[in-house]
């Protein structure tokens, strides 16, 4: 990769409730700028994060539905991707993907 290009940044915005910290509350999001190479899907960049940044690696399981117990829902610039979009939704610079817990209950 050539140095001089700049690394696409992404912003992911994740919901409070997925992140275990003592001084987070519930409500409210998170929010993490983090580079994506180009043409990256979402669910590459995920996989990647797993490996490379312990702190986001319980987010990176989550978003890879890894953990059974908390699914996800996905939201890439106001849009709902489906699990079959994960790996076909190509990242570019300044997109915004928000993370939320999918509600269960009835």
């Amino acid at each position: 990769m050539n140095e001089d290009v700049p690394v696409p940044q992404v912003k992911l915005k994740i919901q409070n409730i997925l992140i275990q910290k003592k001084d987070r509350k519930p409500a409210g999001f998170e929010i993490i700028s983090v580079s994506a190479n180009e043409g990256e899907s979402v669910i590459e960049l995920f996989r990647r994060l797993a490996r490379e940044n312990k702190d986001l690696n319980r987010i990176a399981s989550y978003a890879l539905a890894e953990d059974i117990d908390a699914p996800t829902a996905m939201i890439l610039n106001g849009r709902f991707l489906g699990p079959g979009e994960l790996a076909e939704a190509a990242l570019k610079e300044g997109d915004e993907l928000t993370i939320l817990p999918l509600l269960d209950g009835g």
